[in-house]
């Protein structure tokens, strides 16, 4: 168990390291920024690729709100307690890589729709299997990063991967 209020700044890589370690931690409660928690339990329309990678490993929520003027002297910001608790066992590796490559090609430019961010990604000549792996699972053409859920993303690269490995 891991249980902190951590330095702002390092928030991110600090939950990644453990969420990736060779033995993590069955639960981390933790103090962060409240736009960083609210980041961490984002819900699909809202995701970005923090939240994609905490809500990959492990279940996120928010259970407490820490007001700014709770300490003293009093910062900029407000805080939230986190509570991530990790659920679940990863094994497949080239999907974790695969994942986290699509996810941060996807959200590069939030503003471009998917298809458009990721087409570099997978070669001009795979157009096609990228527009049948949206066609897949249901994507449109408009879709953007932040609207796919988890489960989504990991479904849109095995079904990538899967292309990739009979061509």
């Amino acid at each position: 168990k891991v249980i902190s209020n951590l330095p702002y700044q390092i928030t991110s890589p600090v939950i990644r390291t453990f969420l990736e370690a060779v033995h993590p931690p069955e639960l981390m409660v933790l103090m962060v920024q409240k736009e960083v928690a609210e980041r961490i339990c984002a819900k699909p329309g809202h995701m970005s690729v923090l939240s994609i990678a905490v809500q990959y490993y492990a279940d996120a929520e928010i259970v407490a709100q820490v007001p700014r003027d709770c300490f003293w002297p009093v910062p900029g910001v407000d805080s939230a307690v986190i509570r991530i608790k990790k659920t679940k066992n990863l094994e497949n590796k080239k999907i974790t890589e695969r994942l986290f490559q699509f996810a941060k090609v996807g959200f590069a430019n939030r503003r471009k729709l998917l298809f458009k961010n990721l087409l570099p990604l997978v070669g001009k000549k795979n157009r096609g299997e990228l527009q049948k792996a949206f066609d897949e699972l249901g994507l449109l053409p408009t879709a953007r990063a932040q609207e796919l859920s988890v489960e989504q993303w990991i479904k849109l690269v095995g079904v990538i991967t899967r292309s990739e490995a009979t061509s």
